[in-house]
C-alpha cells in the first residue's frame, strides 16, 4: 500500500473522529438544506428588493426574479422557493381568521400592523433553509392593504420536527 492511499484512508477517518461534535458531523448526519437561508439574510434581501407602497404586481414580479413561483399543483413546495397568496374574502367580513394560515395574523401584529388593515398576504417560503434536529423554514410575510399596496414585510422562521 502506498503512502498516498494510506493517507487517503486515514485522513477522512481522522477528520470524522476529530469532528464528532461540530458542524461537519452535523451535516454528515442531517444533510445539506436545499434552500439555505437565515431570517436576517432574508430580511435584508427583501428590504433591499421591495419597498412599502409598491403594488402587488411589482412585488410578484420581483419575487419571480428571485426564483419564487406561486404555489400550485405542479410545484414541489418542499424543495422549491414558493409563495402562497392569502386574500380576505370578498364579503368584506371583519373576521380575521382568514389570516390564521401560516400564522399571518400573529406576524402582522409582530410587524406593528393592525390585522384589520391587511387585505392580502403573500408568504414567501424558503422551505428547507436549515437543518437542526428537524427542518427549519424561513418565511417572509408581505402585507398589502385594500388597494394592493405593500404595507411592509416581516421575516420569521417555522420549525418542523423530523
Amino acid at each position: 500500500m502506498t503512502t498516498l492511499s494510506l493517507a487517503a484512508i486515514l485522513l477522512p477517518c481522522a477528520l470524522v473522529a476529530g469532528c464528532r461534535n461540530d458542524f461537519f458531523w452535523h451535516l454528515l448526519v442531517t444533510g445539506f438544506p436545499t434552500t439555505p437561508m437565515t431570517v436576517p439574510r432574508a430580511d435584508e434581501i427583501f428590504r433591499k428588493g421591495i419597498h412599502p407602497g409598491q403594488s402587488r404586481e411589482v412585488v410578484e414580479a420581483w419575487l419571480a426574479s428571485q426564483g419564487f413561483a406561486p404555489l400550485g399543483p405542479n410545484v414541489d413546495d418542499s424543495k422549491s422557493l414558493v409563495y402562497v397568496v392569502m386574500t380576505e374574502s370578498n364579503e368584506g367580513s371583519s373576521d380575521i381568521r382568514w389570516m390564521e394560515s401560516y400564522g399571518a395574523n400573529r406576524m402582522a401584529e409582530a410587524a406593528g400592523l393592525k390585522a384589520g388593515d391587511v387585505k392580502t398576504v403573500l408568504v414567501a417560503r424558503y422551505p428547507d433553509a436549515d437543518r437542526q434536529l428537524g427542518r427549519l423554514e424561513v418565511r417572509v410575510f408581505l402585507f398589502f392593504d385594500g388597494k394592493g399596496r405593500l404595507l411592509r414585510h416581516w421575516a420569521d422562521f417555522f420549525y418542523y420536527a423530523w
